[in-house]
């Protein structure tokens, strides 16, 4: 059906019946072609010089990004409110902030995005170090503000760096990006 809205859109000389037979075959060689068995892993990710500069780089980014995202949402007790009540405005801001970037990605790029999320969320961690403790309600109002930059940079490498590698290597790539992720998280407990 869609392949004979397609041929009657286009000014096709064939009928919509041959269209669809045709289509089906050409799907159906496409995928026999594609379908080489092929196993890609982490190694594939080094293979050429190309690739290896993009996997290096999207693992340091993602180092930075995943240790000041769980930097700011593991110390809730540091800001001097209640524990619970800063858990549910970290959890409430990150709403805004995933719906912002995607609106700001699309507007301004992927690169803009993540390089300004990431500058904006470590000037809220800077201000926040030199903020001293008993100005309390102003050290949560940024840290707030650093959570949700943190989050939006942590949707934009997630949707950016997907978009970086071929897509045999993809799925490798972000398993590789998760483990980056991960031992980050670990360092941080």
């Amino acid at each position: 059906m869609a392949l004979g809205w397609c041929w009657r859109t286009s000014g096709g000389t064939l009928s919509p019946d041959a269209a669809v037979g045709v289509g089906r075959e050409t799907l159906r060689k496409i995928a026999e072609e594609e379908n080489t068995g092929t196993n890609y892993s982490y190694i594939d990710l080094f293979r050429t010089p190309v690739l290896r500069r993009i996997s290096v780089c999207a693992a340091v980014v993602w180092f930075g990004v995943a240790f000041c995202y769980y930097g700011i949402s593991l110390n809730i007790t540091g800001l001097g409110l209640d524990m619970y009540m800063t858990q549910f405005v970290y959890g409430a801001i990150e709403v805004p902030s995933k719906l912002g970037v995607y609106v700001f990605m699309d507007k301004g790029g992927r690169r803009h995005a993540q390089a300004w999320t990431l500058l904006i969320t470590g000037f809220c961690i800077g201000i926040n170090t030199v903020i001293p403790v008993s100005l309390g309600p102003l050290r949560t109002t940024i840290a707030i503000i650093g959570k949700g930059f943190s989050e939006a940079s942590f949707t934009s490498v997630l949707l950016y760096t997907a978009e970086l590698y071929p897509t045999v290597l993809r799925y490798a790539s972000v398993k590789f990006l998760i483990f980056v992720m991960d031992y980050t998280d670990n360092s941080n407990s």
